[in-house]
């Protein structure tokens, strides 16, 4: 009786674990999506004028 008590609970244990990591990945995943303000930030990039013109094959 006493060592399925122990089983019942170490798998309990166990259990408990997986689900707790499993919270707490979720909730870096949420904190870190909150900090960077949103799941892709856009790039910008600036286009700037060609300072020369492109050379023309002759």
């Amino acid at each position: 009786m006493r060592s399925q008590c122990v089983l019942g609970l170490r798998s309990f244990a166990a259990f408990a674990a997986r689900l707790w990591s499993f919270v707490l990945y979720v909730l870096r995943r949420q904190v870190r999506t909150v900090s960077t303000g949103g799941a892709y930030q856009r790039v910008r990039y600036d286009v700037l004028p060609c300072p020369h013109p492109p050379a023309t094959p002759q």
